[in-house]
């Protein structure tokens, strides 16, 4: 179907009339004393735009979602604005302390607005900081409404009442629907570290707070003019005024902020399935899984037949079949995590369930390819393979074990059944290539597996079509000696587009 495009045209007096104008988009559009008779706006977006003087009659509003200043809106003959007011400082009474009249009153209203941000901010903290850039039905993302607010105190205070004509940060960010202006920075896309721009983000706060400690009632009482290129150019604009469009700005941005956190949690909640390489259980995973759910997510340890549950007769096939099991019982699609030999048993979920599988982390380890063995690394002994000693490892793998950690971890070593290490991988499904991988490099650096890639060492993982690459300063049980730590970086991962 043919588009058309109208780009800085003048269609005043312009009649339409069974006109189908589904999926088009305005911008910068001018709709003053527009006259609209039968006109459906079903499933329309409208965003940062005026109703001034709107008058809507014999109108449908059913599942209407209204975000925005209200102010003398009629509806049904009755002014709703005074009572959606009222109920909102019903809800949140420190609402009602945003629009102070005297030094006093200001003064409270930024202790109560920096106390609830610092919650906020320590909420946001505990999101992988990939999150704090996604934003929510194309609203600002964490970070860009940190932004948003430094630009806010920049402009109202630093510019009108300090006088600062250009009080300016790289990465401070106006509204969306701003005219653009020369000198002051506007760049959407960035995307900075949090810290950064909490960097920003306490300056600014600590410029306002300055103000608001030495205010006066005659300081409050007069107005400010600024003409110099920018933004605001106002002349006799109140200092109260000034004051306040912060303490809104900040207000209401953090009730947006804390809405799209509890959304932005509930959509990246993921089942993080866990799997322990050689000798070891889901146990090994103790120290790694509260980090996992303070970040929301749900891990799932995996005991694999052979490694835990008493059976000295289990297969390579028994343990794929639990890791499948695994996977078709999760809560959407998982995250399959495996280290070491289990890297191999990751890559195998993949390769049975590519439909199923939201990504592959692997820990210290690579896929074995297929028709090899999946772990005859040594000598079984009565039918299953024990733990060798701490000679094979000598080196980067054990060196952030201390002495009390070997013991632990040799004495509590399951042997695993030779079924299992001398079982053959079978791989027969080429879409496993698609699901995304995370290598998580322990013992040896990214730049390392790289090159072994290259090297032509690591045939599956050459044809991943979605590689990352994440370094871990540890030996190669990073779950051991670098829980947290590793657990954050699993939880990065499972948010990463």
């Amino acid at each position: 179907m043919l588009m058309t495009e109208f780009r800085e045209q003048d269609l005043t007096g312009a009649h339409f009339e069974r006109v189908s104008l589904k999926g088009a988009t305005f911008a910068r559009v001018y709709l003053n004393d527009a006259r609209m008779r039968s006109v459906d706006f079903t499933g329309a977006q409208v965003r940062g735009s005026l109703f001034n003087g709107t008058r809507l009659r014999g109108v449908e509003l059913v599942d209407v979602e209204i975000y925005g200043e209200l102010r003398n809106v009629v509806m049904n003959g009755v002014d709703v604005a005074p009572l959606v007011e009222a109920e909102l400082n019903r809800r949140l009474p420190e609402r009602a302390r945003m629009r102070p009249d005297d030094p006093a009153g200001f003064r409270e209203a930024w202790a109560i607005l920096e106390r609830l941000w610092e919650g906020t901010v320590a909420r946001a903290r505990t999101f992988p900081e990939a999150a704090l850039h996604r934003g929510v039905e194309d609203e600002w993302s964490f970070i860009q409404t940190l932004r948003h607010l430094n630009f806010a105190s920049a402009a109202w205070v630093g510019r009108m009442i300090l006088g600062n004509a250009s009080p300016w940060h790289q990465l401070d960010l106006p509204w969306d629907e701003a005219p653009g202006w020369d000198g002051i920075p506007w760049d959407r896309e960035a995307q900075p570290p949090l810290d950064e721009v909490l960097t920003v983000r306490r300056e600014r706060q600590a410029m306002v707070r300055h103000v608001m400690e030495s205010l006066t009632d005659e300081q409050l009482a007069s107005v400010v003019t600024r003409t110099e290129p920018g933004w605001p150019r106002q002349e006799n604009f109140p200092v109260k005024e000034c004051l306040r469009v912060v303490l809104i700005e900040e207000w209401e941005h953090r009730l947006y902020a804390e809405r799209d956190l509890t959304i932005l949690g509930r959509e990246l909640i993921m089942d993080i399935l866990l799997i322990a390489g050689l000798w070891l259980d889901g146990s090994v995973w103790d120290e790694v899984v509260p980090t996992l759910e303070t970040l929301g997510h749900r891990p799932v340890p995996l005991t694999l037949p052979g490694q835990g549950d008493g059976s000295a007769s289990a297969t390579l096939d028994d343990q794929v079949a639990a890791v499948l099991a695994a996977v078709d019982s999760a809560s959407g699609k998982p995250m399959v995590v495996g280290h070491s030999a289990a890297c191999t048993l990751a890559w195998l979920a993949a390769d049975a369930r590519p439909e199923k599988v939201a990504k592959i982390a692997l820990i210290g380890g690579f896929p074995s390819a297929d028709g090899q063995p999946y772990a005859d690394l040594f000598e079984p002994k009565d039918g299953v393979m024990p733990f060798p000693g701490w000679a094979p490892f000598e080196g980067p793998d054990s060196a952030d074990l201390d002495e009390e950690t070997r013991r632990s971890i040799a004495s509590s070593a399951i042997p695993v059944p030779e079924g299992v290490t001398k079982g053959v991988v079978r791989l027969v499904d080429e879409r496993r290539y698609d699901v995304p991988v995370v290598l998580v490099c322990p013992e040896f650096s990214p730049a390392q597996a790289q090159e072994w890639i290259a090297a032509g060492d690591l045939p599956e993982l050459a044809k991943a079509k979605h590689l990352d690459f994440v370094d871990i300063d540890s030996g190669h049980w990073p779950m051991v000696t670098r829980p947290v730590e590793l657990a954050r970086l699993l939880a990065a991962a499972a948010v990463e587009d």
